[in-house]
């Protein structure tokens, strides 16, 4: 397991997985980047019938119970999906202007940048 970022423990038979982040202090209440894997890992052993939805259940364990599903298309194409509750939001203006560079900032190169 030299170079994981993170650990995932799967249930098999009971379809319910957990997910905890890299210093394992947090435990993750759904987590889509590990259910495809988990459901390929399934489909490819005969363990879950491909050509149907496969439903995964995680956070039950921290209170927070989320379910994710997982289907396979005819060209083996995993798709995941599932209902979560946000967070936090934000946004991305890409109209904004990018960073002035030093020599735009009028900074002698060599010297050290002025702190902000």
């Amino acid at each position: 397991m030299l170079g994981a970022k993170f650990v995932l423990l799967l249930d098999v038979a009971g379809r319910e997985m957990r997910t905890w982040d890299n210093l394992g202090r947090v435990e993750d209440v759904a987590t889509g980047s590990a259910a495809g894997p988990a459901a390929a890992y399934l489909f490819s052993l005969g363990l879950a019938d491909p050509s149907l939805p496969m439903e995964l259940a995680q956070g039950r364990f921290v209170g927070r119970p989320s379910k994710i599903q997982v289907s396979r298309d005819a060209f083996d194409r995993l798709f995941v999906s599932g209902e979560v509750w946000p967070v936090t939001h934000g946004f991305l203006d890409l109209n904004a202007a990018a960073p002035l560079s030093r020599v735009e900032r009028g900074e002698a190169l060599g010297q050290p940048s002025a702190q902000r």
